[in-house]
């Protein structure tokens, strides 16, 4: 995907544009929306056009992160990069330590010093989920999620065993059924070499800015970029508030994200419904 030199602010506008999103219906309450702390930063080094690292913050020990990164070129003061957050994870280790794992993909052409900036948050509820045994799943979701109004995390406490590290990595969907009533879907995933159990963490954030990307066919994509948040953002976490649909469950999955310099960003995301529909991206700042 081409790039553009440098992204550009989003337009006031765009925002009327998801009003018709307000027929949302719930029953109960959004859950109590979380503060973060820090953020806390720290070097990924230079990435080399291409290359994939994988780095972990050790001791990690808030409920949930969410992580954001920033991307400089190295060689031409005049070129940008984007960088693509590819996956993050959770480990528990025989030890006892939490860490918190993201894998990272450099830029196309250029040579990137990338910085990372974490936020950890804290939980207001806990799901357990039973033995895993590596590469197996669970799945649920969150009724009445008013997703126009806060953004989910899952983090994970995995169980310390003696057998090896727990790892566990959570993929979210954002799901309006027919009638209107809102969904987040979470599905937690064994990817450690060794069978254990889990709590899964949820974190809620409030909404700060909302952005209508338009529709998509199933398995088609649709996304948005600019730079998102006051200057100085160093977190962004993103969401999704699929339309109502009569004809059936309109449902899309974030993809990995991109990101150029603080606060920069290009969103996409995934039909994974059965149906062609559009949907609104959330975006949540810090």
């Amino acid at each position: 995907m081409n790039r553009p030199t440098a992204p550009t602010r989003w337009r006031a506008g765009v925002l009327a544009l998801v009003m018709a999103l307000t027929t949302l219906t719930a029953v109960t309450v959004a859950p109590e929306v979380a503060a973060a702390a820090g953020p806390y930063s720290f070097s990924m080094g230079v990435f080399e056009p291409r290359q994939l690292k994988t780095t972990h913050w050790n001791n990690a020990n808030s409920d949930a992160y969410a992580p954001t990164l920033e991307a400089v070129v190295v060689d031409d003061p005049d070129a940008h990069c984007w960088v693509t957050l590819l996956r993050t994870w959770y480990v528990r280790q025989p030890s006892g330590e939490k860490e918190f794992y993201l894998t990272v993909q450099g830029d196309t052409q250029d040579r990137c010093q990338v910085r990372v900036y974490l936020a950890g948050f804290t939980k207001y509820r806990e799901s357990s989920i039973g033995v895993l045994a590596p590469g197996q799943s669970w799945r649920s979701h969150w009724n009445n999620a008013h997703t126009d109004q806060v953004i989910y995390l899952v983090g994970v406490l995995g169980e310390q065993t003696a057998a090896g590290a727990c790892a566990v990595e959570v993929t979210t969907r954002y799901r309006t059924n027919p009638d209107g009533e809102n969904e987040f879907d979470y599905e937690a995933v064994n990817v450690g070499s060794v069978a254990c159990s889990a709590k899964l963490l949820h974190v809620s954030v409030p909404v700060t800015e909302s952005h209508y990307v338009g529709g998509a066919p199933p398995g088609g994509y649709v996304g948005v970029q600019g730079t998102i948040g006051p200057d100085g953002t160093r977190i962004v976490v993103v969401g999704a508030v699929p339309q109502t649909d009569p004809d059936g469950p309109c449902e899309f999955s974030p993809e990995p994200m991109e990101f150029f310099e603080l606060g920069a960003v290009s969103a996409d995301f995934r039909n994974t419904g059965s149906v062609s529909c559009w949907m609104t991206a959330t975006f949540a700042t810090m």
